[in-house]
């Protein structure tokens, strides 16, 4: 027997990185000739997501239990168990319909995590799970940042703004629960735990909830196309920079002095791509986040490299994206820039003091060749996820 029927589920369907590569991986599905159907919790605003007409997704949370899914989140440390009948009948409909469920990131007020998996253990299905973030061994946030009291047990919680924030501190009481629910479907033996990043599974297994797989992300076929179709030969009299970020105002993601020091480096022009500007900085150009992968593409290829300042993703698309267009990158010093540190066309710094200079001096080099970014093709990423997909539905 083979896989022929997939359900993807991510609490969002247009945004982010997970949403991303859950779309990724179904038109990439297709070619095998498997079947996709996504199960979402809310689009923008906590109503109907752009794409839902479109994939034909289910959306599982009105936007009153969304609200009231954040509430609890604040004052009890989970969702709600409150649910809408008919959305929720139409998502077991869904998980009844799939030879394999792949859960994505199903936290940040889309439903109470436990209801969400025990209707898939219910219905004896296989489930795959993918980490994009540390969920899964925090009693509380996905993103802890530089915080490592998930070692210990959280308790206390030493920052409750962490995403998603909280108002009352239950970490600890969450923390042994969440680690449980991974051990109880690692023992049904039609379960695997993926993380998108190495080093973030090697965090997983040395924190109890191995056996833990690698698969790390991909570009979308449309990006890949674009990015790959032709390559550039010829440079610029100067180091064509680029930084992108959708929103610009996150702190965590952005460092505006940064910025500031490499727009005014000498020989650099700077591109920055993004919404809500907190500065507008002299000599830089500024462009609005796109959607349009065929346009994202070609602004790539016409900077030489990318500028980079996150410390908290995990393994970040745009990284990705930018080596597939043949850029280089230099980084401030993250486990997410190790990650992809194995390419000489990534630079890592250890403060963003350091970065403008590293821009400045960077030899301006040819583009990359297909045969060098092979490792972030789309097909790659889908193989691999079919492979495990596979192995859970044999048992």
């Amino acid at each position: 027997m083979r896989v022929k029927n997939v359900l993807q589920v991510n609490v969002r369907l247009s945004e982010g990185g997970a949403a991303g590569v859950a779309r990724t991986l179904a038109d990439e599905l297709a070619h095998s000739a498997v079947n996709s159907r996504f199960v979402y919790g809310y689009g923008p605003h906590g109503g109907d997501s752009p794409e839902a007409a479109a994939l034909a997704a289910v959306r599982l949370t009105a936007m009153q239990v969304a609200a009231v899914n954040k509430i609890s989140f604040e004052l009890l440390g989970e969702e709600s168990r409150i649910r809408g009948p008919r959305r929720w009948e139409e998502f077991r409909q869904a998980v009844d319909w799939a030879d394999v469920v792949h859960f994505h990131a199903v936290h940040s007020y889309m439903a109470n995590p436990h209801q969400l998996v025990s209707a898939v253990t219910d219905a004896r299905k296989p489930l795959v799970w993918t980490m994009h973030d540390q969920w899964h061994f925090t009693g509380r946030c996905a993103q802890p940042g530089a915080c490592n009291k998930f070692a210990t047990g959280c308790q206390p919680c030493p920052d409750l703004r962490a995403y998603p924030p909280a108002r009352v501190d239950r970490a600890a009481e969450h923390w042994s629960t969440r680690r449980e629910l991974v051990a109880e479907l690692h023992s049904t033996g039609r379960f695997a735990l993926v993380s998108c990043a190495g080093w973030l599974a090697d965090l997983a297994e040395a924190n109890g909830l191995g056996p833990v797989r690698t698969i790390t992300n991909s570009v979308d076929r449309r990006f890949w196309e674009a990015a790959t179709a032709e390559w550039r030969t010829t440079s610029g009299p100067k180091v064509r920079a680029l930084f992108i970020c959708r929103d610009l105002r996150d702190p965590q993601k952005v460092d505006w002095d940064v910025l500031r020091a490499v727009s005014g480096a000498g020989g650099v022009e700077l591109t920055i791509i993004g919404d809500n500007p907190q500065e507008i900085l002299p000599n830089v150009r500024y462009v609005a986040s796109t959607r349009s992968r065929e346009e994202l593409a070609a602004i790539m290829k016409a900077h030489d490299v990318l500028v980079f300042t996150s410390t908290v993703d995990y393994y970040p698309l745009t990284l990705v994206e930018a080596l597939t267009a043949g850029m280089r990158v230099v980084a401030v010093d993250s486990q997410a820039a190790r990650e992809l540190a194995w390419t000489p066309r990534v630079r890592i710094v250890s403060h963003g003091a350091e970065l403008a200079s590293a821009v400045s001096d960077m030899p301006i080099a040819p583009t990359a060749e297909p045969h060098e970014v092979g490792v972030f093709a789309p097909s790659v990423m889908a193989r691999r996820y079919l492979d495990v997909y596979e192995e859970v539905f044999s048992g």
